[in-house]
């Protein structure tokens, strides 16, 4: 439960003047409303905060223009350096700048030649198109990219003890870097990430054949998640919420909304009602798998696949009506045998096994087994003649079809029939809901094995009628909750399930039915509702499935399915009820055997094969009925027709061309993502944040402070978050540019305008430059919201040129540098010193994308999927080293890797021991040094000076002074004898050169930015 400041804390903050500005009201938590009503003086002052007032238009800032024709953004820095007396500091020398520019954008050191190029001619226009060109570079995705994954938290798992993994969570990291290369509008990209799948015109990717709008939606997923039952520890759906509600906020608007949860915001004019407000919009959006193929993905190869199966029905059809022409009594004989050997070697079987498998298998004297009725005419009882024991049994039959009839009737609701495509509030979603409903009679063909198909299926629908590769997901309204019990009649296997969702519970594995039914099978279960639920049901496949793999699953196994991610189920029906019980099969397919004309065991077997032809003719013909798949389904079953491949040459052909074709099918591209499902819900406030003690219900909405600078947003549709989206995207949202302009000059100075770049709040710091940051907010609206052009903005800017020299003078007025008299040096993050390790050496491998690596381990721990790689990671970036709950990177670490908790958008800067002995001591450190030394070596006919100067052109961007020469030759000099070499081969010694290189490694210049 969040609370809020200790009462001792806020005395003796009040206590003591001059802590607290005065435009920082602390208020107790009851105040906000005087007694008619309305707000009281402290709300609005609270109101009046700096971030919450419009934005001045363009022209106000651009009125006053200094002498020496400076841009705009230096014309606010000269003035408040002005109003100190303080100077700007000169520009940096010709090699900092191209290496700050490379290290700032790209996050790689700078390549020599470009500093070569730049220092022969530093004029404004050469470092113009220096800029453009690292602009243009692909690795600018890389390096911004990673900072917006600090601000949405990002990770490839969920935590606690079991560590689920995100679903290709590494596709969103991707996502970003495409749109940071390619310059997306901000405001579209807030569009993707807040309601990304309800884009009427959403943004296609026609290279990758995928929906890149909807891939923004899986920043919400990003956060810490439990898996236990939702049912005892209700808090855990809500807490999932709840880090939401604090990434959405903090990312976009820079509010700690999420301190609401229990009480007004103490501080902040964010009533409690404004956040349940908020929970009820991301509780009315369902937590999905998201397919990202478009909905003509791999057409050709399916329009084929479907081609081939009508082929291959037709000769079915053909060789069954042959075989069907001559059904006689024999064979029926003979089908009673098979199925009584069958039963005593199943028998057989299970009193061999410890735990007896349940098969899904009707007795020979069941009334509903196909061959009741030649069984029960077998033999005459008591000197009954034919047609009068015949007329016996059909009675009986018939009056068991009426009372099973009845019993479905009175006893079940129906929820869905899948036999139908529209089902009012259902979601049928992934590859597989082009094609996946069937008409009675279709099938799926066995992509091995001598089977060409295992039964004909009932309508319904179906994940694997073109491939078991194919994806699918189907997911239910909330349950009724009037009711107790739902049951639904499924096939399906290799990992396919059915999981109840309690109140956003995803991973909770108490109220899943994992499928091994090869056939047919009702399953009944609690619907987990009752009154202080909402649950929904959700059918999926493999990968579908959000808590796959299982617990303690080998990874031996999991990476097997990735290999071979085949996986499929079939629905029906699907239905409620109060009893428990499941419904019970009418005999409408037996009850087709009429009364023979003339008495006999032949004329019973005339019945049999008359009803096998007309089945067969109208299969053949794509006209089936349930009853016409129930008998083909029978004989298939007793051998009496054949699904073997090789029952002919051309029914061989078209399977082997159907399973090489089908062999070609790529899997779908998945990711965790948000998504609407029917017209959303308000949920009520919850007292002192628990969700035990509901009060009065929160009408959905966005953040009420924002009222008096844009209009409300209307009536919400769905769950809401389309209306928030446009709120937050919207031109007169004041805080929304002015948030990112800020987040965009941090990452450039080490420092934002507003150090607390993820709180502009009552208790966030105040602008250093508040006119700059208006100026750069509105720019960056009125530029399309284009980060590219902002970034060349700034960094074209003199005061992002100055040197990074101390002016001791200036240092005394200005200590921390608020007003920027000269560039603020700092020490690079954690996966940029990294990168440059593996750069300088030569080990980096810069291909872009695709799955992360698993980061170096000393340790394996399976049950929790913290797993090794190579230590130097295969030379990828950091940037796709797999970020793991419970485990981060042991390296980066180190340093400022942030734990992805929370939203962070500004990282710790700390210098400790740890961090020097990692520089001198990891093993990774060695291992490059080592690499960079035997790169180094490769040209042999060079003198010790070339050498080193080579070296700190490709570490510092610069060549040695003389001073730092005489040093390195001493330096060398004591590692050559520390390493025994000898004197006339020292110079080409990979041992001796790898420790002065190691050395240079650890000076501050190579792991700062200056």
């Amino acid at each position: 439960m969040r609370r809020g400041p200790p009462l001792i804390l806020i005395t003796l903050l009040l206590a003591l003047p001059g802590l607290i500005p005065a435009d920082r009201p602390l208020v107790r938590a009851d105040e906000g409303i005087d007694s008619s009503g309305q707000r009281n003086q402290q709300t609005q002052s609270r109101q009046a905060l700096w971030s919450l007032q419009a934005l001045p238009q363009l022209d106000q800032h651009t009125s006053v223009d200094l002498p020496d024709g400076l841009q705009p953004i230096d014309q606010y820095i000269q003035r408040k350096l002005d109003g100190q007396k303080l100077a700007r500091a000169k520009r940096a020398p010709p090699h900092r700048q191209v290496r700050r520019l490379s290290l700032l954008l790209t996050g790689l050191p700078s390549d020599p030649a470009k500093i070569r190029e730049f220092a022969s001619d530093p004029t404004d226009e050469n470092y113009t198109r220096l800029v453009d060109h690292y602009l243009q570079s692909p690795h600018l995705g890389e390096r911004w990219a990673r900072h917006w994954m600090d601000v949405v938290r990002f990770a490839e798992t969920y935590g606690y003890e079991w560590n689920f993994l995100i679903r290709d969570a590494w596709r969103y990291r991707d996502y970003l870097i495409r749109a940071l290369n390619q310059d997306l509008p901000y405001d579209q990209m807030i569009r993707e990430h807040i309601a990304g799948d309800l884009i009427a015109q959403p943004r296609i990717n026609h290279a990758l054949g995928i929906n890149e709008s909807i891939i923004g939606t899986a920043f919400y997923r990003f956060g810490e998640t439990g898996h236990d039952d939702c049912t005892i520890y209700p808090a855990i759906g809500l807490d999932v919420l709840d880090n939401q509600i604090d990434t959405l906020t903090k990312a976009f608007q820079a509010m700690t909304v999420a301190c609401a949860r229990c009480h007004d915001h103490k501080l902040d004019v964010i009533p409690q009602k404004d956040y349940y407000s908020l929970l009820g919009i991301l509780a009315s959006s369902k937590q999905v798998i998201h397919t990202l193929n478009l909905p003509g993905h791999q057409t050709q190869i399916k329009q084929e696949l479907l081609q081939q199966k009508r082929q291959i029905r037709q000769e079915l059809g053909r060789l069954w009506s042959e075989k069907a022409d001559v059904v006689s009594d024999n064979e029926i004989d003979a089908a009673v045998m098979f199925l009584e050997q069958q039963a005593k070697d199943r028998a057989k079987e299970e009193e061999e096994e410890e735990e007896k498998v349940a098969v899904n298998q009707v007795p020979l004297d069941s009334i509903e087994h196909p061959l009741f009725f030649w069984k029960k005419m077998a033999t005459l009882e008591n000197g009954k003649s034919w047609n009068q024991q015949w007329n016996e049994v059909r009675q009986q039959m018939k009056q068991e079809h009426d009372r099973r009839a009845r019993f479905n009737q009175d006893h079940f609701t129906l929820f869905a029939d899948f036999s139908e495509r529209d089902h009012a509030g259902w979601v049928v979603a992934g590859s597989a809901a082009e094609h996946g409903f069937a008409k009675a009679g279709d099938f799926s063909v066995n992509y091995e094995g001598d089977a060409v198909l295992d039964q004909l299926l009932p309508a319904g629908f179906y994940s694997h009628l073109i491939s078991q590769k194919i994806n699918a997901t189907v997911r239910s309204p909330l349950v009724p909750r009037d009711k107790a019990f739902v049951s639904y009649q499924v096939i399906g296997d290799k990992q396919s399930a059915c999981r109840t969702v309690i109140d956003d519970c995803q991973l909770a594995f108490f109220h899943t039915s994992w499928f091994q039914q090869p056939n047919f099978t009702w399953i009944c279960s609690d619907t987990a509702a009752g009154a202080k639920f909402r649950a929904y049901l959700e059918w999926a496949t493999l990968f579908d499935n959000q808590a796959y793999p299982n617990l303690k699953m080998p990874d031996a196994e999991y990476r097997k399915s990735l290999d071979n991610p085949r996986s499929y189920f079939g629905i029906t029906k699907v239905l409620l009820h109060d009893d428990l019980a499941v419904p019970l099969p009418v005999l409408t397919a037996q009850l087709l055997l009429d009364e023979p004309l003339v008495g006999g065991r032949e004329a019973l077997a005339g019945q049999y094969r008359d009803i096998l032809r007309e089945a067969v003719t109208s299969w053949s013909h794509g006209e089936a009925s349930e009853t016409d798949v129930f008998w083909i389904n029978f004989f298939l079953k007793v051998q009496t027709l054949t699904s073997c491949h090789d029952a002919g040459e051309q029914l061989a052909k078209l399977v082997s061309d159907y399973r090489s074709l089908e062999a070609r099918l790529e899997t779908s591209q998945l990711i965790v993502g948000l998504a609407d499902q029917g017209s959303g819900f308000d949920v009520p406030i919850f007292d002192g944040g628990d969700p035990e003690n509901p009060a009065e219900v929160a009408p959905r909405a966005f953040l009420s402070c924002l009222e008096n600078v844009m209009e409300p947003i209307g009536p919400l549709s769905g769950s809401g978050r389309a209306a928030v989206a446009h709120v937050i995207a919207h031109p007169d949202n004041p805080l929304t540019a002015r948030v990112m302009a800020n987040r965009i000059w941090h990452h450039l100075f080490g420092t934002g305008l507003v150090k607390t770049v993820d709180n502009f709040g009552a208790m966030g710091d105040r602008p250093s430059h508040p006119e700059l940051l208006d100026y750069l907010a509105r720019r960056f609206i009125d530029t399309g919201w284009s980060i590219k052009s902002l970034i060349r903005e700034i960094v074209i800017s003199e005061t992002f040129r100055q040197d990074s020299t101390v002016n001791e003078v200036a240092s005394l007025v200005d200590p921390v540098n608020t007003l920027l008299h000269h560039y603020p040096s700092r020490r690079l993050e954690a996966e940029v010193i990294r990168d440059s390790l593996l750069a300088v050496s030569g080990r980096i491998d810069l291909k872009m994308y695709g799955p992360s690596i698993d980061p170096h381990r000393s340790e394996v721990v399976e049950d929790r999927r913290l797993f090794s790689g190579p230590l130097d990671g295969a030379g990828r970036r950091s940037l796709y080293l797999k970020v793991t709950r419970m485990g981060p990177p042991k390296f980066l670490a180190l340093f400022n890797f942030p734990d992805p908790g929370m939203t962070l958008g500004r990282r710790d800067s700390t210098n400790v021991p740890a961090q020097a002995l990692g520089m001198l001591n990891h093993p990774f450190i060695h291992q490059q040094a080592e690499l960079h030394a035997q790169k180094l070596l490769r040209r042999p006919d060079r003198e010790f000076e070339e050498y080193v100067d080579q070296l700190f052109m490709t570490l510092f961007g610069r060549r040695p002074a003389e001073t730092e020469l005489s040093r390195c030759e001493n330096l060398f000099a004591e590692l050559s004898a520390a390493e025994g070499a000898e004197t006339e081969h020292q110079l080409r010694d990979v041992k001796v050169w790898k420790e002065f290189i190691h050395a240079l490694y650890n000076l501050k210049e190579f792991t700062y930015v200056f």
